[in-house]
């Protein structure tokens, strides 16, 4: 009588110690690929600094460095949200009139 076999899972890959799952690093990559999109009201330094991310080659190197980085824990998360909270972020022509 034969045995059903199954498939072999895929190791997990020893290269891979960041915890952060496939589904992740996708959302991550498509987030990416938004914020590189051109738009209509980009001024020219915005233009030159999106093209920058388009740029492929470059890319894959900042990828590859990012995925390394081990997930934040709660406490860094909460400080780089208050450092990028617009809200509390004064323009610099706001900090010179202080």
């Amino acid at each position: 009588m034969a045995r059903k076999s199954t498939p072999p899972t895929p190791a997990p890959d020893p290269a891979d110690t960041t915890g952060v799952s496939a589904a992740d690093r996708e959302i991550m990559r498509a987030r990416l690929t938004a914020m590189a999109a051109p738009r209509d009201s980009d001024s020219p330094r915005l233009a030159k600094l999106r093209a920058v991310l388009r740029d492929e080659t470059l890319m894959a190197h900042v990828r590859a460095n990012v995925e390394a980085w081990p997930p934040l824990d709660d406490e860094q998360r909460d400080t780089l949200a208050a450092l990028l909270d617009r809200q509390t972020r004064r323009r610099p022509a706001q900090r010179r009139a202080a």
